[in-house]
């Protein structure tokens, strides 16, 4: 029904607005609820995975982060296996390369480099005030614990498990966890459309009641 002005009749478009606003209510819950969601806890699916590797009915994931940028992999294996394990694993499938100290009697990682990202220290001859490569785990990708207990072979993977390795600033220094690099979240990109849609149909109605 139109207005003798032509204009859409004003209780519909009252109605109107009262839809656009609840659908944006709405919509603005949606984008509140998809970041809540991408703060906390991540499976593998959310993990931005450049390869899988290995074989096997158990799975972990390995995060490496250069400082700049970071790589997350994937693990499968049967049996037992470790910290260690998981990056030999990656080193053997993908382009990763791993400088790997045995001179201390255990695997002290002391370089890595992937894709033009690159960090190494001098493990013999380590500077407290030089950058080290850190190892971490996680049992969901977000909350990480840096590994005091012993070098990465000492740490033994279970299923679902997550690894991580930072460039860590000189000891003493704050130094952060790893960050999961992660898929684009498509609730959120549909919302932003959708939010665009409906600033689309606000200037519809504010056109039509002139």
């Amino acid at each position: 029904m139109t207005s003798i002005n032509g204009g859409i009749d004003p209780p519909r478009r009252r109605k109107g607005k009262d839809m656009i606003k609840k659908a944006g209510f709405g919509l603005i819950a949606a984008v509140l609820l998809a970041l809540s969601s991408a703060a906390g806890a991540l499976t593998f699916n959310d993990a931005a995975i450049d390869k899988w590797v290995g074989s096997g009915d158990k799975s972990a994931a390995l995060v490496i982060d250069f400082g700049t940028k970071s790589f997350a992999f994937g693990y499968k294996w049967t049996g037992t296996a470790s910290g260690w394990d998981i990056l030999d694993a990656v080193r053997n499938s993908t382009t990763l390369t791993v400088g790997d100290d045995t001179s201390w009697g255990g695997h002290i990682v002391n370089s890595l480099s992937y894709k033009g990202f690159s960090g190494s220290y001098d493990s013999e001859n380590w500077d407290p005030t030089s950058h080290w490569w850190e190892f971490w785990t996680s049992t969901d990708g977000a909350h990480w614990s840096s590994y005091m207990a012993g070098g990465c072979a000492d740490f033994v993977l279970t299923d679902g498990d997550w690894t991580g390795w930072t460039f860590a600033p000189p000891y003493g220094e704050y130094d952060p966890a790893p960050v999961t690099p992660t898929v684009p979240e498509p609730s959120c990109a549909a919302v932003l459309f959708s939010m665009i849609g409906l600033v689309g149909c606000k200037r519809l109605l504010r056109r039509s009641g002139k």
